[in-house]
């Protein structure tokens, strides 16, 4: 009779996990097997108690096959899951995209992290077509970039080149002509073309040597404003679509605060009035900070 209480205590425990539920099948079987060790019982309660036994393990066991039965309908669909980021993965693993098929893999991968467990068998063996997918395209672009890379060392030996005859170069007297040559250098970067990833820092180098260059002219302060300004998107320019449209939205949120900033103004010098004869020296303030903000807008 105590074993018979300690299996329906062992069903009534609530067990979510595949752990959890083997765990507790060993040892409702550890007590079925301590049941049949115990011995002979009185002739009259002999059918009683081993009817009891047969009701607590069929509970037991009908509990049992109701989570394995769950469990392998979700095992099933979490299995189709996997199949369906195969299949996405092996379409994209061929793709020369690099940016775009790179970002998608990566995407496919943050999902395969969330699908929920498949059986034992199916484990290792989907993961590792899924994995051979996204590592065949990776690899791919690792070579090529590395092939791209050994053609971008001339260029990077060109502007090397280029940076060293402008930091010899003597400006001419006349600003005009300055500005000119300057810009000269400034196509000729241009044109020589991208460098290897791993050596893009030098952009960062010539912009801050074009700028040492124009801060030593006879400019207004928004010529050269407007001189480096060219020169950054000449650097930008040079590194594709994506640089500039990042820089455009950077300009664009810029002009937005700024126009948010210009209403805050007109809308306080509206509040304001004068103060009897005598002209309000915080309106003259706010009205030179309005028109401030206006040459920026205009500026951006």
């Amino acid at each position: 009779e105590k074993v018979c209480e300690k299996i329906e205590e062992a069903t009534a425990v609530e067990i979510n996990t595949h752990k959890d539920w083997q765990a507790k099948i060993k040892e409702v079987r550890g007590l079925a097997d301590a049941f049949r060790e115990v011995g002979r019982v009185p002739k009259g309660k002999s059918t009683a108690v081993w009817q009891r036994f047969r009701e607590v393990l069929l509970k037991f066991n009908t509990k049992k096959n109701e989570f394995y039965k769950e469990l392998k309908d979700a095992y099933k669909g979490n299995l189709q899951d996997r199949h369906n980021l195969i299949a996405k993965a092996e379409e994209l693993k061929e793709s020369t995209d690099w940016r775009n098929t790179a970002d998608a893999l990566k995407r496919l991968q943050q999902e395969w992290k969330k699908l929920g467990p498949v059986g034992h068998s199916d484990n290792q063996k989907t993961w590792e077509k899924f994995r051979e997918a996204c590592d065949h395209f990776f690899t791919k672009r690792k070579d090529h970039f590395a092939e791209q890379d050994k053609e971008f060392e001339d260029n990077y030996t060109a502007k090397e080149a280029l940076m060293a005859e402008l930091e010899a170069f003597e400006l001419p007297k006349a600003t005009g002509d300055a500005v000119a040559k300057l810009k000269e250098f400034m196509g000729k970067w241009r044109e020589i073309g991208f460098v290897p990833r791993s050596k893009m820092g030098i952009d960062k180098n010539w912009k801050q040597l074009i700028d040492l260059k124009f801060d030593q002219l006879k400019l207004s302060g928004k010529e050269k404003g407007e001189a480096r300004f060219k020169n950054k998107i000449e650097i930008l320019a040079a590194k594709g679509g994506r640089e500039l449209n990042r820089e455009k939205d950077t300009i664009r949120r810029e002009i937005n605060e700024a126009q948010n900033e210009l209403k805050t103004l007109e809308a306080n010098i509206q509040m304001l009035t004068p103060t009897g004869n005598k002209p309000n020296p915080f309106i003259a303030t706010v009205e030179k900070s309005i028109e401030a903000q206006r040459k920026k807008i205009d500026q951006l």
